[in-house]
């Protein structure tokens, strides 16, 4: 059967003279807990509905369309090697943003010597501890063995060039072009740490095509744009210049944070399992109102971000983010509180808002003037779903 567009199976469940009403009722209530909407999510179009730390409801209607809430950027966080952990961007420094996301963000794979193959976290686990850093002054990356204890690191030099200083040649996967690291040094340090023969690559980025394949034009990563004109080719830059999964940005905020704080153990912060780019903070905002919004404005830098979806939450979130352990409840407790129509869904899938990339084009591609985006930014509402 097809339920909400998803593949569903068949469990078979036998009672016999034992069973008893007991059994049934369990297993009646184990079926409600897990098909059911959660009580974690925005109810209708004008009312929030949450439950509190001391399961006290929570309850205002009309607030979460207010586009005067003062918003700040509390945290931007990028992810210089896919799959790897998060770079924290230190306070007071200004981040290019890129038509495809943020500077540094997932530009960076670990390559698998043995196939040319990106590896990916599903699969090996131990990338957790591949711990890189930006050292944006001298244009480098420093890459620390998070499981050796010792603080063993890998500086990789000229990270905006890396054919300069090492040798290299170019991979692909069939969609994708990489420029891979062949200095023992580089594969001896990161195989080491994974525990699989891989090396460093950096996506080559590819210009801007003006006849599309049809691949491309079915690729729908950066949400529908309508006919507004240039779209395809910010479809295309996209694509082909990235290696996010769904968006360029994905925001996450503290506020719904606190309210999901207790999913897991005491003593983690689980914010680091969410992947986030941008962590937004604000005394009014109330938790999950993220899910209704649609335009956002960086204040003071004419930048507009675009919520394209909610972002759907897979087993991925179940892997520590520090020891690489899974726990399945994680994703459970996760579903129990934010399912929707059988899917679970955290945190808001952005792009930067198309019109905003055609007005800023021509100044982008000469560099003359870039983008940025800083902690402690203010962020404006601009409009609603």
């Amino acid at each position: 059967d097809i339920i909400n567009h998803k593949p569903t199976g068949v469990i078979r469940i036998s009672f016999g003279a034992m069973s008893t009403i007991k059994d049934i009722l369990e297993l009646v209530n184990c079926v409600k807990e897990f098909t059911k909407n959660s009580n974690m999510n925005i109810n209708g179009a004008n009312n929030i509905v949450v439950k509190s730390n001391n399961n006290k409801q929570i309850s205002d209607s009309n607030s979460i369309f207010n586009s005067n809430k003062l918003v700040r950027i509390k945290e931007i966080i990028v992810y210089p090697i896919k799959s790897c952990h998060g770079f924290v961007i230190p306070k007071g420094v200004k981040w290019v943003i890129k038509p495809y996301g943020l500077k540094y963000d997932r530009e960076f794979v670990l390559i698998d010597i043995t196939n040319n193959k990106p590896l990916n976290l599903k699969d090996f686990k131990k990338m957790v501890y591949v711990k890189p850093s930006i050292d944006f002054t001298n244009d480098q990356m420093v890459i620390e063995n998070g499981d050796s204890g010792n603080g063993d690191k890998l500086i990789i030099k000229n990270i905006s060039n890396i054919s300069s200083c090492y040798n290299v040649s170019t991979s692909t996967d069939g969609s994708k072009f990489y420029e891979c690291i062949l200095d023992e040094e580089v594969r001896k340090f990161l195989s080491g740490i994974v525990g699989t023969p891989c090396t460093l690559g950096r996506l080559k980025n590819q210009k801007l095509n003006s006849v599309y394949d049809s691949k491309s034009k079915k690729n729908n990563r950066i949400g529908e744009f309508g006919k507004d004109e240039g779209a395809d080719d910010y479809r295309d830059i996209v694509a082909r210049n990235s290696m996010q999964n769904k968006s360029a940005f994905l925001l996450i905020s503290e506020k719904s944070l606190e309210q999901l704080q207790h999913i897991g153990d005491d003593n983690e912060d689980i914010k680091s399992r969410f992947r986030g780019n941008l962590v937004i903070e604000g005394d009014s905002l109330m938790p999950f109102e993220e899910d209704y919004w649609d335009k956002i404005l960086v204040e003071g830098k004419d930048i507009v971000l675009k919520t394209i979806d909610k972002c759907e939450r897979c087993h991925m979130v179940t892997i520590d983010q520090e020891s690489g352990k899974i726990d399945g409840k994680f994703y459970v407790n996760l579903a129990k509180k934010r399912k929707q129509n059988g899917k679970v869904f955290f945190g808001s899938n952005l792009n930067l808002d198309v019109n905003c990339w055609l007005n800023r084009n021509k100044k982008l591609n000469d560099g003359s003037n870039e983008m940025y985006i800083s902690v402690n930014d203010k962020l404006q509402i601009l409009s609603f779903k």
